[in-house]
């Protein structure tokens, strides 16, 4: 019986500790993401007025996981060459950040798949910001409020 307190104490710890990593919050991972956006949708950079599709709007039952799942599939069509359009060929730089943006989120968010209507557009710049804004939340979410 002396044991149970300890054992509860280290229960509550592993708990924790592996909680903070499937919820998605990875500090570093998050910051870099949130640093990439900012740098994407700062002032003057190229491509940001291309359409994308609105995978972000705000959806009746669209849980912060199902958001993240689309905005992943939105930066995945990145990665394929008919996606691509001449501005982003011509400003590889903003094409590179965009593919880092999908391997971090996909890395720290692994989905299967998940459904993105393409009814509806946004600019890559308002998806952008609608995206950091999401991954600032769940970065003060985890407990720190740097940004």
């Amino acid at each position: 019986m002396g044991l149970r307190p300890q054992l509860a104490a280290i229960l509550l710890c592993l708990l924790a500790c592996t909680g903070n990593w499937t919820l998605g919050c990875h500090h570093g991972a998050l910051k870099e993401i949130i640093h990439i956006l900012n740098q994407v949708t700062e002032k003057g950079t190229p491509c940001t007025e291309m359409v994308v599709p609105d995978a972000l709007s705000a959806r009746k039952n669209s849980t912060e996981k199902d958001l993240i799942c689309r905005a992943s599939q939105v930066l995945r069509k990145f990665y394929f060459q008919h996606e691509v359009t001449l501005c982003l060929k011509n400003n590889s730089r903003v094409l590179k950040d965009l593919k880092k943006l999908y391997r971090g989120i996909s890395s720290l968010f692994p989905q299967k798949s998940c459904n993105v209507n393409e009814s509806t557009y946004t600019t890559l710049k308002d998806f952008l910001e609608s995206l950091r804004r999401i991954m600032q939340k769940k970065y003060w979410q985890c407990g720190s409020s740097t940004f």
